[in-house]
């Protein structure tokens, strides 16, 4: 069994880095992984790729080889499967999820495109996590290849959310602050700031992960809150108060283009609330996800919730929405601890594959 394993979720060409359009981010990632301090065969990596059937057949990785480059560690890439995907809409939890079925580690480790961890990343994670903690990755903005300035802000289309700046004006997430406030640089959120603390790019043992039965894949169709509930759930499955942010950790993330319209083809408004279905599972203490359909008494809920707490509800029902109504009658039900089993005989035969465990009409 490995130490970690990286899962790499990306859902956009490989010269999506504005102001580094000749670098391609998924062989950036793999030459930070390359220089990490971890040994190459304590780890492994997913390539969680919704852009997968759109690449070039080159830009497939085989035998852990990625444009003429042989890694030293072992990786997955695969085309990942969701019914919201081939609906043209944002598919993110699923693309977790398909990683734990692929992990054989005791830790894992994720990750947003277009990043770069430092040398020290993954084995200053595994220390957190041989003390009992989720390490979360803090992180520095970077703009053509040098640290992103506060005058940027107005640039194209800058990620405008989670960062905060020093006094020098590089853009960080908003996290930073109670690292720097913090004895040694290392800060142990409380209560339910714990569970808000946990976010993209996360470290958690896989055991935390199968226990919750994986990331939630109600909220997959729009995008947001999706790690917050994570770590809702794991603050309500008895991991209480394990977050943890340490100055010493942190990744840089470039600024990129958005995903392309070939892949996330729907524009219109968000088709559900995920704050308002977050707000849910906390409420009813919600452990495991992926495990039941949501009554109508649990979407009443919702959407009573949505109206009162969120403006948006004023202006749009999106109880009209098609995509809405879809989800309704094709909510996930499944169990990651058998699909994974599923999948971890195959890879033994040397067959990676992940099976169809969602309904699509």
């Amino acid at each position: 069994m490995k130490k970690t394993s990286c899962i790499y979720v990306t859902a956009r060409p490989s010269d999506a880095m504005i102001g580094r359009k000749d670098e391609c981010h998924i062989k950036l990632f793999l030459d930070s992984l390359k220089k990490q301090t971890m040994a190459p065969d304590d780890f492994e990596v997913m390539i969680a790729d919704c852009y997968y059937d759109k690449r070039p057949e080159q830009d497939h990785i085989r035998d852990n080889t990625y444009r003429g480059v042989k890694y030293p560690f072992t990786i997955y890439h695969w085309q990942v499967k969701s019914p919201w995907l081939k609906r043209g809409l944002w598919t993110y939890q699923a693309s977790f999820n398909q990683g734990i079925m692929l992990s054989d580690a005791e830790m894992l480790c994720l990750f947003g495109d277009c990043c770069e961890p430092i040398p020290e990343y993954l084995e200053r994670m595994w220390a957190w996590h041989k003390k009992g903690y989720f390490a979360m990755g803090l992180v520095i903005y970077k703009i053509n290849n040098v640290l992103a300035l506060k005058n940027q802000i107005a640039e194209g289309n800058f990620i405008k959310h989670n960062r905060d700046w020093d006094a020098h004006h590089v853009i960080r997430d908003s996290r930073w602050v109670f690292v720097e406030n913090a004895p040694d640089g290392v800060y142990t959120p409380i209560g339910f700031h714990s569970a808000q603390s946990f976010h993209g790019y996360a470290s958690m043992p896989i055991e935390a992960a199968l226990k919750i039965n994986g990331f939630d894949e109600n909220m997959d169709g729009t995008r947001g809150v999706h790690d917050i509930d994570t770590g809702i759930r794991l603050m309500h499955a008895g991991y209480i108060e394990k977050v943890v942010l340490d100055k010493n950790i942190h990744i840089f993330e470039n600024r990129h283009e958005n995903v392309p319209k070939s892949v996330l083809s729907y524009e219109g408004p968000p088709i559900r609330s995920n704050y308002s279905l977050m707000m849910l599972n906390n409420e009813a203490k919600r452990i495991r996800s992926n495990s039941q359909t949501l009554s109508d008494s649990d979407l009443d809920w919702m959407w009573n919730s949505h109206t009162t707490n969120e403006t948006r509800a004023k202006t749009y029902d999106y109880r009209q929405n098609t995509h809405y109504q879809w989800w309704v009658k094709h909510q996930p039900i499944f169990d990651i601890l058998d699909l994974r089993k599923k999948v971890q005989d195959n890879l033994k035969k040397g067959i990676v594959e992940i099976p169809e465990y969602y309904e699509v009409e």
